[in-house]
């Protein structure tokens, strides 16, 4: 199922970025974000809204992955150095 699938059987509701990701993840979970579908959403303006949240989560996170320590969890990403 691809992006725009979801997107249009899903309008009108909330869309968890888990079901997006579904579809596309094959590396592991960094970070996430909701991204509310509003009544008056059309394919458009979701799309923007959700590239926009996209943008701000992937200038947060490649900030703090460059700051932080972090391991991999599985299949996540996680701050802090590896557990003993």
């Amino acid at each position: 199922m691809c992006i725009r699938d979801s997107i249009i059987r899903r309008a009108g509701e909330n869309i968890a970025a888990a079901e997006v990701e579904a579809c596309l993840q094959a590396h592991p979970l960094v970070a996430q974000v909701a991204v509310p579908v509003l009544d008056s959403d059309d394919e458009s303006t979701l799309h923007e809204r959700i590239k926009t949240s996209e943008r701000d989560m992937l200038v947060e996170w490649v900030g703090r992955l460059a700051r932080e320590d972090f391991h991999l969890d599985d299949r996540a990403v996680r701050l802090g150095g590896a557990p003993t």
